[in-house]
């Protein structure tokens, strides 16, 4: 399993690119990582306060992100580069959507 060092050194290291192609391997790591990022998210961002002194949470955002677009393709990408929609089975996703505001490093 990543650890929350081996997460921000990946993430502080990587640039995360919808564009690009990547290796089963490479996929399965940014999967991994991406589902890490997005468990960190919902264990510390409260949504009346953001972790603003966090180094790597513009990181952790994208991550989410990429990590979203890949489970939820029909997803909007909203203008800002946060991600919101609806899923073929009606789930509302709403993650990261309330924090529209902040913006990635």
């Amino acid at each position: 399993m990543i650890t929350a060092a081996d997460l921000a050194a990946w993430l502080n290291v990587s640039h995360l690119n919808f564009e690009l192609t990547y290796s089963e391997e490479e996929t399965a790591l940014m999967e991994q990582v991406c589902e890490a990022a997005t468990r960190w998210i919902e264990a510390r961002v409260d949504a009346q306060f953001l972790l603003h002194e966090d180094i790597s949470f513009a990181r952790l955002l994208y991550a989410s992100r990429l990590w979203n677009r890949r489970n939820m393709p029909d997803a909007a990408i909203i203008g800002d580069g946060f991600v919101s929609g609806v899923r073929k089975d009606g789930d509302v996703e709403a993650l990261i959507a309330p924090y529209r505001k902040v913006r990635f490093a």
